[in-house]
């Protein structure tokens, strides 16, 4: 049988996708484990199918093999168990996906590597089976996890501020045989370098005698691994410089449907499935016996020293009125190439090596008979595998996405919706109520008490005004379809005249007869109403004209308004001819059937404004 384990795309990359940043928000880790049948289709009989993110460090010995071992973060997921009461159960093909989440408070350190040291993060899916002789118990399949911590580590000093530097800040003493002797201190941040950072390191030397000057100084930064000698040889699975971390226990489940538990290292102890074969690695790494070993033995008690970069002074020292000479070296730390295969590393304290970083300096004195150098103290240089400007946005990402979820949650469109639906109308001005049509129009009835509000719109003009919108119309009450549609009284004389200045598109024709309406915005337009002679419409066409006499006091008032807008259709109407003529419009001959058309509907339209009139 084989394992398979891909990304939740399905991308066959060489390092398992990841979202979030180690040590600032939640690190989240999807993807799938299958089983795939070899060509005899044998089933496997196995016992459980779990998926684990978990961060080693190893410690490597001079012909690459591995000398010993530790988990420090261990987060496993039980995706499927045999039912009840069998001790293993046929594994056929299946797949199950998995979502692991890191919270920012695990432990473990950023992926690193050296020739004698690894920390490596990765995910690994276990499949445990029955015995088979030659092979074991456990089928493993593991891919790596390029996880980087963005957070600052907890053992860095307090920042050291910078200050005027006087003859009782040196504290430091050096003297060589030929009665050379002087006072310097050395000034570096401690605060966290990571790539691409620049480090500046300040020289300060006031020597005893007076006719002795400053050459030059170079500094350069070492990486020293030191391994801890308590360690054995026997890989460990624990890690006591692991902080506690919140631990949930794997519970069995009793069907085949798969079961999630979480599990992290912490000190002393580790949540895990509880399997007898978990206490042994997953990886069972070799045992060299005591006379093959000695060479990576006697490194225990000697740290590894690997100069990383340098710098030289290329000028002068300067020298102050106090006597003292200073002198401050910069130097870029560099990045570890994408093509290379070892990295620079950052600063590291667990139970199994320590690496740490220091710059040593180096100062040439002339004296008035010889040249001398002098070795001064070294100054440790806390390092991190980002840069400040890399946190700083990872930060920001993470404020941005919880912000912006945020707002997502308490921002809903239904919750808006149904805000927007309860809130009550605005009061109408004063101005407006002159435009809406009288309270005594006669309206449809509505089915539902919902279709009978009226809300508020502004007014637009026609689609062939040019002009700026009038200010002076305010909100109004459209019909919203045709069953709606408001039948305000109607006055012949008013009719006649807008009629006889509208154009023909404005008028609808219906049956031989037409009937012209008055919206609030001051068209015209033609409700759906029948004009047969039946009681209904006979006593309609009543009611509406005792109406249009009781209302020619409001028509007045209105006339303003009428007539304003008269002379601006009349405006519109003219400015939209010189268009015409100024593009040509009007030289183009029209259609025979245009003609026609044109000359009907005028034609059609005065018959039935004349058919009014007499009515």
């Amino acid at each position: 049988m084989q394992l398979l384990l891909y990304s939740k795309n399905h991308n066959g990359l060489k390092f398992f996708p990841h979202t979030g940043f180690l040590g600032v928000n939640n690190v989240v880790v999807e993807g799938v484990v299958g089983t795939r049948l070899d060509a005899d289709l044998k089933l496997l009989p196995a016992r459980q199918i779990t998926v684990s993110v978990r961060c080693y460090e190893f410690r490597l010995g001079r012909i690459g093999g591995v000398v010993s071992s530790k988990t420090l973060v261990d987060y496993t997921q039980v995706l499927w168990t045999k039912p009840d009461g069998n001790d293993f159960f046929d594994l056929g093909e299946i797949e199950y996906p998995f979502k692991i989440t890191i919270p920012p408070q695990t432990g473990g350190f950023s992926t690193v590597s050296f020739v004698e040291y690894r920390c490596v993060w990765r995910v690994e899916a276990t499949i445990h089976h029955a015995h088979i002789s030659g092979i074991g118990t456990r089928l493993n399949k593991h891919i790596e996890l390029p996880l980087v911590r963005y957070d600052l580590p907890a053992f860095l000093p307090s920042p050291r501020p910078l200050m005027h530097i006087s003859a009782a800040r040196l504290d430091s003493f050096i003297t060589k045989p030929k009665n050379l002797s002087m006072r310097y201190t050395i000034w570096a941040p401690r605060d966290p370098i990571g790539p691409t950072d620049l480090l500046p390191i300040s020289i300060h030397v006031l020597p005893e005698a007076r006719n002795i000057s400053i050459r030059s100084a170079t500094v350069v930064i070492e990486r020293r691994i030191q391994f801890n000698e308590s360690q054995s040889p026997v890989s460990a699975s624990s890690s006591s410089a692991v902080p506690n971390t919140p631990t949930a226990s794997s519970a069995m489940a009793s069907s085949l449907m798969p079961s999630r538990s979480f599990s992290a290292v912490s000190s002393g102890t580790t949540s895990s499935v509880s399997l007898a074969s978990d206490t042994r690695p997953l990886l069972p790494q070799p045992q060299y016996p005591k006379d093959r070993s000695g060479s990576s033995e006697s490194l225990v008690g000697k740290p590894i020293v690997l100069p990383i970069v340098g710098s030289e002074s290329s000028g002068p020292f300067s020298q102050a009125e106090n006597g003292i000479w200073s002198k401050t070296l910069t130097v870029q730390w560099p990045s570890a190439k994408p093509s290379s295969r070892w990295g620079i590393g950052e600063t590291i304290h667990s139970d199994l090596v320590s690496v740490r970083f220091f710059a040593r300096v180096k100062i040439i004195i002339t004296g008035p008979h010889s040249t001398d150098s002098f070795e001064l103290d070294e100054e440790e240089i806390f390092t991190t595998s980002i840069n400040d400007a890399e946190r700083r946005l990872a930060m920001s990402k993470t404020r941005s996405q919880s912000s912006s979820e945020a707002r997502s949650k308490s921002k809903s469109p239904r919750r808006t919706r149904r805000k927007l639906e309860n809130t009550p109308e605005p009061v109408p001005d004063a101005s407006t109520s002159r435009l809406k049509p009288p309270s005594h129009s006669h309206k449809p009835s509505s089915p539902t008490p919902s279709s009978s509000k009226e809300k508020g719109s502004i007014p637009r003009r026609p689609h062939t005004s040019a002009g700026p919108r009038d200010s002076s119309l305010s909100r109004f009450s459209p019909p919203k379809s045709s069953s709606e549609i408001a039948t305000p009284p109607f006055d012949p004389l008013v009719g006649a005249r807008l009629t006889s200045k509208k154009r023909p598109i404005t008028v609808s024709t219906m049956g031989g007869s037409s009937v012209t309406q008055m919206t609030q915005n001051g068209h015209a337009f033609s409700p759906i109403i029948s004009l047969s002679s039946t009681p209904s419409t006979s006593s309609r066409s009543g009611s509406s004209t005792f109406e249009s006499a009781n209302c020619q006091k409001d028509n007045e008032s209105s006339s303003a308004a009428v007539r304003e807008w008269e002379a601006e259709l009349a405006r519109i109407e003219l400015k939209s001819r010189r268009s015409s003529d100024l593009l040509g419009f009007g030289f183009k001959r029209k259609r025979p059937s245009v003609l026609a058309t044109a000359v009907g509907s005028r034609c059609g339209a005065s018959g039935n404004k004349h058919s009014l009139l007499q009515t």
